[in-house]
């Protein structure tokens, strides 16, 4: 996992995470609460794949979690 809690709130989770492309930190406001997110989490550092345990979230989030690639990024790797 590439990113990490910042902050949160009743109903979001803020992260970070480093992009392997720029070097920079980007931040993601996910709209899940802190219980979701721990138990999402511990589903899938146990071995759940990250669409099962994160199944409230999106493709591009969970991207984001996993490599710190925001979607803008993975859209502008792939234009044509």
């Amino acid at each position: 996992m590439n990113a990490r809690v910042v902050t949160f709130s009743e109903d979001t989770v803020t992260v970070v995470a480093k992009s392997p492309f720029s070097g920079s930190l980007n931040e993601m406001i996910l709209s899940i609460s802190y219980d979701e997110w721990r138990v999402a989490y511990a589903k899938w550092v146990s071995g759940a794949y990250i669409q099962d345990a994160f199944s409230m979230l999106d493709a591009g989030e969970r991207e984001f979690l996993m490599t710190g690639i925001t979607p803008d990024q993975f859209d502008n790797m792939f234009e044509e």
